[in-house]
């Protein structure tokens, strides 16, 4: 807020307001020599509503239901879809993308996890191929089953037939590689170590006796699952990082202040069925000093858990607010240290501790999302909170006026007080002339009740005295820098409360010197 209050109030209500007025001064000519003559030049009324509605970018302006004025800074949606927790399956199926049998029952392994404990997974598309090749001079009737693999109740199985080999050239076999079978909507269902078996009978059609087959091979091709259920004990997932930019203090040069109530809200929406677990890996502060200050909070440390469905709300979202401010945290004295970002680091830990019995689920569309916002209400205080601002001035176009003297009264109801000094630059940025002797308070700070309430409107008045012979240095100025510093009720001691309905009403005249 600062930069706004900092152009709006002190350099609008000095010398930059008053030289855009100067325009009049052309109506001067007629007057006499060395007549005096006083122009009002403004009376108008500045509120924070308007100072603050071209706050900055990345910022919200909220006015809570009691007035104070809330800014909120925004980060980027931290989400996360099921395929990392699919990503195990996929893994296995790409490792052993053709699948050697090198016995009639074998066992695929379809995930190597520690923690993972699948009891069923859903297939949403698939294709299932075999090739056997027959080495024996009978026919030979082969079937292969899986019987985990099912669909209405039935295993996926298929029965072929092969001619037997005369023992010269190829081979005979038999496979479905050209009408591969489709697997869509069966369910699987792994042992408690994570496999499936696949089993195959290959009977002589001549002596009835079980054959081996050596060249036996399966393959699952562009399967995806829809669904999986079971315990997803431990695992951990990246969940994602942003920085949020805080440029209220992009001004600031010194000075104190002190956000009475900062809040950083966490929201999170989530349909995976699983306990899962927020870890805060990293919650850094950078403030304008170049401090790199953490987050302290149990908050931080037990990890904040998720509201999750429950298998009887497969499909349903669930919704998390959690917030650190200064009662579970030192928020406060984070955000109140000038802070310029936020940066933020967050994982998920699903079924942490293993300490749930019920079996968790998650689906093809699950997703959580994590939404991070900075609270900073104008609840707090501040002492010789100092900024400033450089702006272009131009007298070469007022040759005729040699001396001024600017005068300025507010009449205050925000509980900030100012004190300004300003510097006039020539083109190299050398000195030319302060604006006043020594700094200058131009506006006080209006009384506070004990909840941080303005009670009553203070007036003020100040004087800029620019006589001949000071005058004529400035002329050349191209550039005015203002340094304001800001200090609430009492110098600071008293947390003050920013209200949307408060403002400044500012008179203005200046008291001039013509020559023709």
């Amino acid at each position: 807020m600062q930069k706004y209050f900092l152009k709006a109030v002190i350099a609008v209500s000095l010398l930059v307001g008053a030289c855009t007025q100067l325009e009049t001064f052309d109506e001067i000519d007629k007057v006499e020599y060395g007549a005096e003559y006083a122009i009002p030049l403004i009376n108008t009324q500045i509120s924070i509503d308007e100072l603050l509605e071209d706050f900055e970018e990345n910022s919200t302006l909220f006015v809570d239901p009691d007035g104070t004025l809330r800014f909120l800074y925004k980060g980027n949606v931290i989400s996360q879809n099921s395929d990392e927790v699919f990503a195990p399956f996929y893994e296995t199926l790409e490792t052993f993308s053709i699948i050697p049998l090198f016995s009639p029952d074998q066992a695929l392994p379809l995930y190597d996890e520690s923690g993972l404990e699948i009891q069923r997974i859903d297939i949403k598309q698939g294709q299932f191929i075999y090739y056997f090749r027959n080495p024996h001079p009978e026919r030979v009737e082969v079937t292969i089953t899986l019987p985990q693999v099912t669909k209405d109740g039935e295993a996926l199985s298929f029965t072929g037939s092969i001619p037997p080999y005369s023992g010269e050239g190829d081979e005979p076999f038999t496979t479905n590689l050209f009408a591969a079978a489709d697997i869509t909507e069966y369910e699987v269902n792994p042992d408690a170590s994570g496999n499936i078996q696949i089993t195959y009978f290959a009977q002589g059609q001549e002596t009835g006796e079980s054959l081996l087959l050596p060249s036996a091979y399966v393959s699952f091709q562009d399967v995806l699952f829809a669904y999986a259920e079971g315990f997803f004990a431990n695992q951990l997932y990246p969940g994602g990082s942003d920085t949020i930019h805080i440029d209220f203090f992009e001004n600031w040069t010194q000075g104190e202040v002190y956000f009475e109530e900062p809040k950083v809200n966490f929201y999170v929406e989530n349909s995976f069925g699983i306990p899962t677990q927020a870890i805060v890996k990293t919650f850094d502060v950078t403030t304008v000093r170049e401090e790199v200050l953490s987050i302290e909070s149990e908050l931080v440390d037990a990890g904040i858990n998720f509201n999750y469905p429950t298998l009887e709300e497969i499909g349903q979202t669930k919704e998390t607010a959690f917030t650190f401010d200064k009662n579970n945290s030192n928020i406060d004295q984070l955000l109140g240290a000038g802070p310029i970002s936020l940066f933020y680091d967050v994982d998920i830990l699903t079924s942490p501790g293993s300490d749930t019995d019920e079996p968790g689920f998650i689906t093809d569309s699950s997703f959580y999302r994590v939404n991070v916002e900075v609270e900073l209400p104008l609840f707090g205080n501040a002492r010789n909170f100092i900024a400033q601002d450089t702006f272009a001035i131009d007298f070469s176009g007022y040759g005729d006026v040699t001396a001024a003297e600017f005068k300025l009264v507010t009449d205050n109801d925000i509980p900030l007080a100012v004190d300004v000094q300003g510097y006039f630059r020539g083109e190299r940025g050398i000195i030319l002339d302060s604006l006043f002797n020594q700094p200058e308070r131009v506006a006080k700070a209006a009384p506070v009740d004990t909840q941080g309430f303005v009670t009553e409107t203070t007036t003020h008045t100040a004087f800029a005295d620019f006589a001949d012979e000071r005058f004529k240095p400035i002329k050349a100025a191209k550039q005015l820098l203002i340094v304001a510093s800001f200090s609430t009720t009492n110098d600071g001691e008293i947390p003050v409360r920013v209200l949307g309905n408060q403002s400044v009403d500012l008179r203005i005249g200046a008291k001039l010197k013509v020559e023709r």
